[in-house]
């Protein structure tokens, strides 16, 4: 992918993205969250492929990916109302039809368009696929990365500066004053994927959270969380509940060995 092939899909999402705004052109606020997102998430895939020094095609593609990862986002929403996969439709697979039906890709290598839709496709499934072509698992796990980066940052912000009521979809209409929950905290102990619809309070979310260091797939990931200071961050929201201090503190630790480049 040059230059050529990617600023025309940048200025497509833009876009289809302004397709969903009211009469004055504004987008409903959930959906400007997410087209913010898409633009921070792709940033984090340049920024995390550009310090790992892949080739600056594989960075374009990269960057492509992730501002394309939520594009199923913006009819969910309009036809739903709501960011529930579980109670509207899958917005990863939604994406991907989006892209295959808008034929937006169309002028790509056939390599690097699957690459792109199978990370749209695939980044919200608890586990990636075991029969991947390298270069679209690749791919895949920079997407991935690249989301729960940006999504650590949008719950953390939303609670700090009393967002969550003007974006009551980030946190799933769950519980917001209830304690993290046995079933949860179990799943975290055991390092196994905790699913959205399993979590019942905002403290569940931050525990889950908490789990996804394990699943960050690039040091250059864990990087960031070290030099952002992530882990710290979401113990300050655990803070009342010493039931998880000892994940918070194995968390702790992994990120200061596996990001901050002690060991």
């Amino acid at each position: 992918m040059d230059t050529t092939q990617q600023d025309p899909i940048r200025h497509w999402f833009a876009d289809y993205a302004q397709g969903f705004a009211d009469a004055d052109g504004r987008l409903p606020a959930m959906q400007q969250l997410k087209y913010d997102h898409s633009l921070k998430v792709a940033a984090n895939a340049r920024f995390m492929a550009t310090r790992m020094a892949w080739a600056p095609e594989e960075v374009r593609i990269g960057d492509t990916a992730g501002l394309l990862h939520d594009v199923g986002r913006f009819t969910q929403y309009a036809e739903f109302r709501t960011f529930s996969d579980a109670i509207s439709v899958n917005h990863a697979e939604r994406g991907y039809e989006v892209l295959r039906q808008s034929a937006v890709l169309s002028r790509l290598g056939d390599d690097c368009q699957r690459a792109i839709e199978v990370a749209v496709r695939f980044h919200n499934r608890p586990r990636v696929p075991a029969d991947l072509a390298e270069a679209s698992r690749r791919l895949l796990l920079l997407v991935r990365d690249a989301d729960k980066l940006d999504i650590f940052e949008i719950l953390d912000d939303a609670v700090r500066n009393d967002k969550v009521g003007l974006y009551p979809e980030i946190a799933l209409h769950v519980d917001l004053k209830g304690a993290p929950t046995a079933a949860i905290i179990a799943a975290v102990q055991a390092r196994e994927p905790v699913p959205y619809h399993a979590v019942k309070s905002l403290a569940d979310f931050f525990v889950m959270q908490m789990n996804w260091m394990y699943d960050l797939n690039y040091p250059a990931a864990l990087e960031l969380v070290h030099e952002r200071d992530v882990v710290r961050r979401l113990g300050e929201h655990l803070a009342p509940y010493p039931e998880v201090s000892s994940l918070v503190e194995a968390a702790t630790a992994y990120v200061r060995v596996r990001g901050g480049g002690e060991g």
